[in-house]
């Protein structure tokens, strides 16, 4: 299983592609010919990764890379524009994300700022349960 997001990181006007597999994270440049380039993993997290979302988080400009890691239970954001080194990654750990499946994001509360909201859960051995979690946006991607 892989995941996969579309949209244009490092702003050349082409389309681009994030997949993870195997807990390694690609980023696959758009050469606007309907051919990619791929370079060396963006970044390496050894863990499943159901879901990869593009999202302007901050208002900047730039799509950061939003990551859902299951076995870690944490989601991974990018704080800053594509760039080809390794990127900052602020971990939104320590929330309760056990085994994060699918996010969103929006502007939950209606203050301007973009929010997320992430679904996690288990559903195996008939104890199944759902959480449905919501992390605030504070402004300038956080």
């Amino acid at each position: 299983m892989f995941a996969l997001a579309k949209g244009d990181l490092n702003r050349d006007g082409h389309l681009d592609l994030v997949t993870a597999r195997g807990g390694h994270i690609f980023v696959l440049l758009g050469l606007g010919t309907g051919a990619f380039e791929i370079d060396a993993p963006y970044f390496v997290l050894d863990q499943f990764v159901p879901m990869i979302a593009l999202h302007d988080l901050s208002g900047d400009g730039c799509l950061n890379v939003i990551v859902l890691g299951w076995t870690i239970d944490r989601v991974l954001i990018s704080r800053e524009c594509y760039t080809e080194r390794r990127p900052r990654v602020m971990s939104m750990g320590g929330f309760p994300f056990p085994a994060p499946r699918a996010c969103a994001v929006l502007d939950v509360n209606h203050d301007g700022m973009m929010d997320m909201v992430v679904v996690g859960g288990e559903w195996e051995d008939g104890d199944d349960w759902t959480i449905l979690s919501v992390l605030l946006g504070r402004g300038g991607g956080q």
